[in-house]
């Protein structure tokens, strides 16, 4: 997996850095997040641990998700600030903070199908069937 920069067109990206594949466990697909301010990368594979990179490729923390299910969905705060993480399967959606590097996990009645922040203010949106 790589991290790129750039604009609408492949010849001006620059590669930022590059993650090894054992990473996230050696199959099924990687999901990712940037935050909104670009300094943080959020990855997760089938291995379920959700990593942290910093723009330079340095990890800056790591989050054993603790369910079962596949790793569903990472969503950023609006300034860039906390990260909720959810499986699939699970009822635990977890908050991680960029400055303090804690973790908040919310119970929730059923396992989510979606999160998302909203764009202004602290306000989370966790959906399922």
């Amino acid at each position: 997996m790589e991290a790129r920069q750039g604009a609408a067109t492949m010849s001006s990206m620059k590669q930022l850095f590059s993650i090894q594949r054992s990473t996230h466990g050696d199959v099924g697909k990687v999901r990712c997040s940037w935050d909104p301010t670009g300094r943080f990368l959020v990855t997760c594979g089938a291995n379920r641990r959700v990593h942290v990179w910093s723009r330079s490729g340095e990890k800056v923390h790591e989050i054993a998700l603790r369910g079962s299910g596949p790793f569903l969905d990472a969503s950023w705060d609006s300034a860039g600030e906390t990260v909720a993480l959810a499986q699939e399967k699970h009822s635990e959606v977890i908050l991680w903070s960029v400055h303090t590097g804690e973790q908040q996990v919310i119970e929730t009645s059923s396992a989510p199908t979606f999160i998302s922040w909203s764009r202004v203010g602290a306000l989370l949106v966790v959906g399922s069937q």
